[in-house]
C-alpha cells in the first residue's frame, strides 16, 4: 500500500468507525426506546388495569353488601352496570403485556360465579329485610359463605394478576438494564477497537513518511556538506518516491554542473597561467631589450679596454725582449705610457665586469630562476630588485620617490610579485609621459602588507577607471583597449590572497594599492 492510500485510509477508517459506532448506538437506542414504550404503554397500563379490576371488584362487593344490609334493591341494577364494566375491563386485558390469557379467562369465570351468587344473595336478603327477625336461615348463610368464598378466590386471582404484572414489569426493566449494559460494553469495545486501528494506521503513516523523509534529510545534509557520493536508496510509486526521484535527478545535475564548473575553472586557471606567463615573457622581453641597451656601454668599454690592454701588453713584451735593464725601462716613456694604459684598461675592465655582473644578478633576482616555488619572500626587497632593473629606463623628467619600510616576510611567489611591480611601475611611467612624479611606498597596515604606487599622470574618469581595473583592459586617451598586464597584475594579487585597488582623478593622477595579508599562501 503506497503513502497516498495510507493517508486516505485514516479518515476512511475513522469515518467507517464513527458510522458503525453511531449505527450501533442508534439501533440500541431504538431498541431501548421500543422497550421503554412497551413498558410505558404495556406493562404500566396492564398494572393500572389490574388495579382497576381490584377496585371494580371491591366496589361491586360493597354495593351488593349495602343492598343486602339495607334491603335497597335499587342498588342491584347499579351493581349490574359495574359488573358489565368489569367484564369489559377483563376482556380489555387480553393482549396487554403482563396478563396471560388463561389468567384473564379464569378471572372472568370466577367473577361470573361470584357475581351470580352475590346478586342472588342480595336479592334474597333484600326480600327479607322487612322482617324484624334477626335469625337467618341456613340456606341464606350458606349462600353468603359461598359468596365470600367466591370473592376470596376472585381477590386472590386479581392479586396474582397484579403480582404477575409487577413481575413482568420487573423483568422488562431488568432486560432493559441488561441491554443497556451490553450496549455500553459494545460501544466501549467498538471505540477501543477503532482507536487501536487509528493508532496503528497513524504509526504506519508516520513510519511511511518519517523514514524516507529522514533518509532524504540525511542525504541532503551530506550533499550540502559537499559529500556528493551519498545515494538516496528510497524507491516508491508514491509522492515521496517521486520526490526522491526528483532529488536524485537534481543531485546528478548538480554533480554534472560541478564537474563542468571544475573543468571550466581548470581551463580558466590554465588560461590565467598562460596569460601570466605570456605577460611575463613580454615584460622580460622589454626588460631584456632595455638591459641589452644598458649592457652595450660596459661591453663597449670592456672591448675597448681589452684592445688597449692587448696592445699595451705587446709593447711591454717587446721592450722586455730587447733586454733593456730595469732602469732603462723605467726611463722609457713609451714603456711607461703602455704600462699606464694597461693599468687603466684593467681598471675599466673591472668596472665594466662589475656593472655587467650587477645587471645579470638583478635580472636573475627579478625572474627568480633559482626559486620557482613558494618561499618566504621580502616584499620590500622584491620591490627594490624590480626598481633596480628598470631605473635606467626612467626618463629624466620623471622623479621617483621611495618610502620603503621593512615588512614581515610572507609565503609568496617572488617572480610573480616582481612581475606585478614591474607592470605597475611601467603603467605609472606611461601615464606620466615625459615629466612627473612616481611615489612608491611600502609598509604594514593592520595585518596586511601594502605597496602603493602613486603617479601624477593624466588620471582616469570613473568609466575609464572601471574599465582599467576590469580584467584585461587598459584605458587610453579616447578608447579602451586590451592590456594583458592588468590581467596578470590582478591575477597575481588574487593568487596571493590579496587585492589590487585603483583610485584616479582626471588631471591629478592615479593610485594603485596592493594589499597582501600576512597569512598569504600563494
Amino acid at each position: 500500500m503506497n503513502l497516498s492510500w495510507k493517508i486516505i485510509m485514516m479518515p476512511l477508517v475513522a469515518g467507517v468507525g464513527f458510522f458503525l459506532y453511531f449505527g450501533v448506538l442508534f439501533v440500541g437506542t431504538r431498541a431501548n426506546d421500543r422497550t421503554l414504550t412497551l413498558i410505558q404503554e404495556g406493562f404500566f397500563h396492564g398494572l393500572e388495569m389490574s388495579h382497576d379490576l381490584q377496585i371494580g371488584a371491591l366496589g361491586i362487593r360493597h354495593l351488593l353488601t349495602d343492598a343486602m344490609t339495607s334491603g335497597n334493591t335499587d342498588m342491584i341494577p347499579e351493581a349490574d352496570l359495574l359488573a358489565a364494566r368489569f367484564r369489559e375491563d377483563v376482556l380489555a386485558c387480553r393482549g396487554v403485556p403482563g396478563h396471560s390469557a388463561a389468567r384473564i379467562d379464569s378471572i372472568g369465570r370466577i367473577f361470573d360465579e361470584y357475581y351470580q351468587v352475590a346478586r342472588a344473595t342480595a336479592l334474597v336478603s333484600s326480600a327479607g329485610s322487612g322482617d324484624l327477625d334477626l335469625e337467618f336461615d341456613d340456606a341464606l348463610l350458606g349462600q353468603v359463605a359461598l359468596m365470600n368464598s367466591r370473592y376470596e378466590s376472585l381477590r386472590v386471582r386479581l392479586q396474582a394478576s397484579v403480582q404477575e404484572t409487577n413481575d413482568a414489569l420487573e423483568n422488562a426493566l431488568s432486560n432493559t438494564r441488561s441491554r443497556m449494559s451490553r450496549l455500553r460494553r459494545l460501544m466501549n469495545l467498538l471505540a477501543l477497537v477503532f482507536l487501536v486501528i487509528l493508532v496503528l494506521l497513524s504509526i504506519g503513516v508516520r513510519v511511511a513518511i518519517m523514514r524516507p523523509v529522514q533518509r532524504l534529510s540525511k542525504v541532503t545534509q551530506a550533499v550540502a556538506q559537499g559529500d556528493l557520493d551519498q545515494e538516496l536508496d528510497y524507491v516508491s510509486d508514491d509522492v515521496l518516491g517521486h520526490l526522491a526521484d526528483s532529488f536524485r535527478e537534481m543531485q546528478a545535475a548538480l554533480i554534472e554542473d560541478i564537474r563542468q564548473r571544475e573543468m571550466a575553472e581548470s581551463k580558466l586557471i590554465a588560461a590565467q597561467g598562460q596569460i601570466i606567463q605570456s605577460e611575463k615573457m613580454a615584460v622580460l622581453g622589454k626588460l631584456v631589450a632595455g638591459l641589452a641597451h644598458e649592457l652595450n656601454t660596459p661591453l663597449g668599454a670592456l672591448s675597448s679596454s681589452a684592445n688597449v690592454v692587448s696592445r699595451s701588453q705587446k709593447i711591454l713584451a717587446a721592450k722586455c725582449n730587447e733586454g733593456d735593464s730595469l732602469e732603462e725601462l723605467r726611463q722609457d716613456k713609451r714603456f711607461a705610457r703602455a704600462l699606464r694604459a694597461m693599468q687603466q684598461g684593467a681598471a675599466t675592465v673591472d668596472t665594466a665586469s662589475n656593472r655587467i655582473s650587477q645587471l645579470v644578478e638583478g635580472l636573475k633576482s627579478f625572474s627568480q630562476l633559482d626559486h620557482a616555488q613558494r618561499q618566504d619572500t621580502d616584499v620590500t626587497e622584491s620591490l627594490v630588485t624590480t626598481l633596480k632593473l628598470i631605473e635606467h629606463q626612467v626618463p629624466e623628467g620623471i622623479e621617483v620617490i621611495r618610502e620603503l619600510n621593512e615588512v614581515p616576510k610572507v609565503i609568496a611567489l617572488p617572480a610573480q610579485l616582481n612581475q606585478l611591480f614591474l607592470v605597475l611601475f611601467r603603467h605609472a611611467m606611461e601615464s606620466i609621459g615625459e615629466a612627473g612624479t612616481i611615489s612608491i611606498k611600502s609598509g604594514l597596515v593592520d595585518d596586511n602588507i601594502e605597496v602603493v604606487f602613486h603617479d601624477t599622470g593624466h588620471g582616469y574618469s570613473p568609466e575609464q577607471l572601471k574599465a582599467l581595473i576590469s580584467p584585461g583592459f587598459k584605458a587610453g586617451s579616447e578608447t579602451v583597449r586590451m592590456d594583458w598586464g592588468m590581467i596578470s597584475a590582478a591575477g597575481i594579487a588574487e593568487r596571493h590572497g590579496g587585492v589590487l585597488k585603483a583610485e584616479s582623478e582626471p588631471g591629478v593622477g592615479s593610485t594603485f594599492t596592493l594589499s597582501i595579508p600576512l597569512t598569504a599562501t600563494a
